[in-house]
């Protein structure tokens, strides 16, 4: 194998690569990426655990067809140092050479007729923007659970439908959000429960438009070097999360408080400096107000205004948890609705016509009382 390629995209395409490729591999081949230089002027890396599987292409000068396996770590780190121009990969013997103007390298290369056999992805369902599926599985990510306590509180949940809505939940929370998207065909109508890691860092590294595709146990995303297949997780396990969320909207809330985001993320940051990560934050919600208060022994507290409707209310969140979902909402207004002290939470965007936006809804279970909780009257 000999080629010549640009050291920056080899640079980016390694990098991302090396993402999937396991620190404890099941089975040592696995902490190799696998390179095959074709005929065509086409690199394509390779990494896989056998659960996933991430491929992605460069274009190249080939001098000569071959393949070639290398370990991840150090062709990652070997490659971030090539810097600008066209880099020389050729394989000798049991080496790969690499270099770039004065800048070498030779790796031990491994077995590569021994890396295991890539799938196929999976026939395509529809076509969605790059960055607002990455916005949105990064979003779900932050409300993901312990796998250690049920392996379906790690996946992200696919909704193909009208739109392509984006979820998760940690048992605590829940996050939504909806996607414009283009089905292959009207009728796609499906629910896919993906591995978080895996969702996320496909989504991150890839641009422009991303196909999604599936079958029964496969989920496929892919643009137009990039891609990754990766096994699904059991989805009967979990509710439609949009669905379940939707039913409690309608339940309605004794209480609502508008009030712009940016304001309401900075009130509770303040307050929730002197609890060191430890307590919670309290959220006094009265006619026009939410004041924010955190701590115990050392204390602190903000007050913004708001528009309220509805009784007095007042209830505690951990900070972290209500910051990511208020972080995610990408409006300039939210919205809580609050049943009551106790009862789950649900927050909104807010369009600019006022009304709830239908692309973002979250719901987070407040705290039971750890200290006294009284609304002002």
């Amino acid at each position: 194998m000999e080629l010549t390629v640009d050291a920056r995209a080899l640079a980016s395409a390694v990098a991302w690569a090396d993402k999937f490729a396991p620190t404890r591999p099941v089975a040592p081949i696995c902490a190799a990426l696998h390179l095959a230089a074709t005929a065509d002027g086409t690199l394509t890396l390779t990494a896989t655990d056998y659960d996933t599987t991430a491929r992605a292409t460069a274009d190249a000068r080939v001098d000569t067809p071959g393949q070639a396996a290398v370990s991840s770590r150090t062709l990652a780190a070997a490659t971030a140092r090539l810097g600008d121009g066209p880099a020389t990969l050729r394989l000798d013997g049991p080496r790969l050479h690499i270099s770039r103007g004065t800048v070498n390298y030779t790796l031990i290369t491994m077995a590569a007729e021994d890396y295991p056999t890539a799938p196929a992805l999976p026939e395509p369902l529809g076509q969605v923007d790059a960055n607002a599926f990455a916005d949105a599985a990064t979003l779900a990510a932050t409300t993901t659970g312990n796998p250690k306590e049920a392996a379906e509180l790690a996946g992200i949940q696919i909704r193909l439908g009208e739109n392509l809505t984006v979820s998760s939940t940690d048992r605590y929370r829940i996050t939504t959000r909806d996607l414009a998207w283009a089905p292959e065909t009207p009728s796609a109508d499906r629910s896919l429960l993906a591995h978080r890691a895996a969702l996320t860092a496909a989504a991150r590294g890839m641009t422009g438009t991303i196909t999604i595709g599936a079958d029964t146990n496969l989920l496929g995303l892919s643009d137009e070097t990039r891609s990754v297949t990766t096994t699904l997780l059991d989805n009967t396990k979990l509710p439609d999360l949009p669905a379940f969320l939707g039913r409690r909207f309608d339940a309605g809330a004794a209480t609502t408080a508008t009030v712009d985001t940016a304001s309401l993320i900075g009130a509770i940051e303040r307050a929730a400096v002197v609890t060191n990560g430890l307590g919670d934050i309290l959220l006094d919600i009265t006619d026009g107000t939410i004041a924010v208060s955190g701590g115990d022994d050392d204390t602190g507290s903000d007050a913004i205004d708001a528009h309220t409707d509805g009784p007095a209310v007042a209830a505690l969140y951990y900070p972290d948890w209500i910051l990511q979902l208020l972080k995610g909402v990408g409006s300039d207004t939210v919205r809580l609705h609050l049943p009551d002290p106790y009862k789950p939470t649900l927050v909104t965007a807010v369009g600019p016509d006022g009304q709830d936006a239908d692309g973002y809804r979250a719901l987070i279970n407040p705290r039971r009382a750890t200290r006294t909780v009284q609304a002002a009257a």
